[in-house]
């Protein structure tokens, strides 16, 4: 699945002349004091750099992300198809982390989420997360976004491995973004793993079309 994303996204690069008009192709650069992912650092506290390119076309939607983690790096890719019924969207797609150093860690996953977006700049997210990797059950991912202007807030708890809320703060300027986050982890029963972070982030989004 990994290999389709990536032809797909080189297709568009070299055919952007014959269809400028509707593929949208982007692409993303960003730096983190700490690199943290649903509630728990993937960097052990430490900063991380990414960057990514995604591409879209008439509600299809592919792309891959790279950065640097404990042990090595993760490479990240995701393919879906999202469909906007007014201010209802939908979104349903595949997900897949592959870390090249550290195999034993990658994972796949199913990923479904439906928005609504209000008048006065206020939306709310529902995420699910479904393991397509055998052992990974306890991974299983609800999550709840909310966003006003701003403000972003989000909850989400593991099927039995533990819950977290995150709350960030972001100031766009042109096409860069700065952001500051909390984000509090409570493992379901070994505190020892509980994780309370402070971080810093911005990222620059770009248009590759």
């Amino acid at each position: 699945m990994q290999n389709i994303i990536v032809k797909a996204i080189v297709l568009c690069v070299l055919t952007n002349g014959l269809f400028a008009q509707t593929v949208a192709l982007n692409g993303k650069f960003g730096v983190t004091s700490d690199y943290v992912f649903r509630g728990m650092t993937q960097n052990a506290n430490a900063a991380s750099v990414s960057g990514g390119v995604d591409v879209y076309y008439q509600g299809i939607f592919a792309g891959m992300s790279v950065a640097n983690v404990v042990g090595g790096s993760e490479e990240d890719y995701f393919a879906g198809y999202m469909k906007q019924f007014g201010g209802l969207g939908l979104s349903v797609g595949y997900f897949a982390g592959k870390y090249p150093k550290m195999k034993l860690l990658n994972y796949e996953e199913s990923t479904l989420s439906l928005s609504y977006q209000f008048e006065n700049s206020f939306n709310i997210t529902l995420n699910y997360a479904h393991p397509l990797t055998k052992g990974n059950e306890e991974m299983n991912n609800k999550e709840l976004v909310v966003n006003y202007k701003a403000l972003s807030v989000s909850a989400g708890k593991y099927n039995t491995f533990g819950k977290y809320v995150k709350v960030s703060l972001a100031k766009k300027v042109d096409k860069n973004s700065y952001t500051i986050n909390y984000s509090d982890f409570k493992h379901s029963s070994n505190s020892i793993l509980n994780e309370k972070i402070v971080f810093v982030s911005a990222q620059r989004d770009f248009s590759l079309l």
